[in-house]
């Protein structure tokens, strides 16, 4: 029987009161000072979760294969034994890494010890298991995805099969996600949350696992710089001998790895890319004032814009709103304090929906005046998504230019071809 346990309180749980508190029951007093100092100035939160999960994991001692923490670091002995939590043995996975370090943000399992095993009397007594058992049962805490029989994907829309981080994710993850986003996230946040968050970090891990592809396609180059690959890299090596507590150990460094790449792409989109969400709202509903094509959106702000873009036209898309989408191009001041104009690209692909005109591509400055015939123009990206001016009058100008010329193409090619498409120009 090969099994291990770590007792190691992860240390990371944020919770927010009048004066928040931030328990690190397992990390020495100075880092937990300053955590809590961090955490409760408030606005803080992300840089104390990122702060303690880049922590250093406490030294630990084997005792009969099971991993301790160190009695000193122990605080809560006279409480009720933490929840357990089990999976296998072995060579690991990306996919019961992440499930395991979602499960550690819960307050049910933050104490939980994790214990790796494929004895199935072992398992048996645990309270939770996750990629390993053949079963799957929800109200048993069994989240395993190995049967023959197993089709679960997240919701009806999704073909990808879950893996055991799916399966955690399906059942805990607007849990989780009130964890790690705190008090101030309403339901109506944390429900575009949760399916966000499994659109952009899950599913390719459920994917991966699986053995699913991105695309039907023969992928173009090899990718190993992905979360699987970076976690599968941090297995013991298959030419060195290693005791099983090392291989425990490297588990245990993966979980921090998945679960802090994790816990920084949600507070991404909690703290960056939600509020984006307003400002291309008004900047879509606005677009007319723009010009009268209604193709070509003003940010009022620079912002991550791009999904919300795709979001908010599907959302119009039929209605008396949606007269001129989609949005062609978008005008910005960039952080350089200097006017770009983008061309939209097409969802999940770097084709542009329309780029500036090829005669434009690769010019900088007076060369790219002369043949434009707009003053004030900086450059235009070789590829034509993306170009500059000094003035947004000038960026404004480009792209209505490139607007105009697109659909005089279009109209010397037949009345079949009025609206302007990627590759026209």
């Amino acid at each position: 029987m090969s099994w291990w346990t770590s007792g190691n309180r992860w240390p990371w749980r944020l919770r927010q009161s009048a004066a928040a508190t931030l328990f690190v029951t397992s990390a020495p007093t100075s880092l937990r000072s300053r955590a809590a100092s961090s955490a409760c100035s408030g606005s803080h939160r992300g840089a104390a979760l990122r702060w303690v999960l880049a922590s250093t994991v406490p030294p630990w001692r084997l005792e009969h294969g099971r991993v301790r923490v160190p009695a000193a670091s122990t605080s809560a002995a006279n409480m009720a034994p933490p929840k357990t939590i089990g999976t296998h043995s072995g060579t690991f996975h990306c996919d019961e890494v992440l499930a395991c370090s979602l499960l550690r943000l819960l307050p049910e399992y933050r104490d939980a010890p994790i214990t790796r095993s494929r004895d199935v009397d072992t398992l048996a007594t645990l309270d939770c298991l996750v990629d390993v058992g053949a079963e799957y049962e929800p109200s048993r805490r069994r989240f395993d995805h190995h049967q023959r029989a197993f089709y679960e994907t997240f919701d009806a829309s999704k073909k990808t099969k879950l893996s055991s981080a799916g399966l955690v994710y399906k059942h805990f993850g607007k849990d989780v996600l009130r964890q790690v986003c705190g008090d101030a996230a309403d339901d109506r946040t944390i429900d575009l949350l949760y399916k966000k968050v499994y659109d952009g970090f899950i599913e390719a891990i459920d994917a991966n696992d699986n053995g699913i592809n991105a695309t039907s396609e023969r992928p173009r180059f090899t990718d190993n710089s992905n979360l699987p690959a970076r976690i599968a890299r941090m297995n013991s090596p298959w030419n060195r001998d290693e005791a099983p507590a090392a291989q425990n150990e490297r588990f245990s460094r993966a979980m921090q790895v998945a679960g802090t790449e994790f816990v920084d792409y949600v507070l991404g989109l909690y703290e960056q890319w939600l509020p984006a969400r307003a400002i291309v709202q008004e900047a879509l509903n606005a677009r007319t004032e723009v010009h009268p094509s209604r193709q070509i959106m003003l940010l009022k702000r620079w912002c991550p814009w791009k999904t919300h873009l795709y979001e908010l036209e599907a959302a119009i898309s039929g209605n008396s709103n949606a007269q001129g989408l989609p949005i062609l191009f978008v005008l910005y001041l960039d952080t350089n304090r200097m006017w770009r104009v983008q061309a939209v690209n097409q969802p999940d692909s770097f084709e542009s929906r329309l780029p500036l005109p090829e005669a434009w591509r690769g010019l900088r400055d007076e060369e790219l005046v002369q043949v434009s015939g707009i003053d004030g123009c900086t450059f235009v990206h070789a590829s034509g998504f993306t170009g500059g001016n000094r003035t947004y009058e000038g960026v404004l100008a480009m792209a209505v230019a490139a607007l105009e010329m697109s659909r005089a193409a279009a109209s010397a090619s037949g009345p079949s071809n009025s609206q302007p498409t990627a590759g026209r120009l």
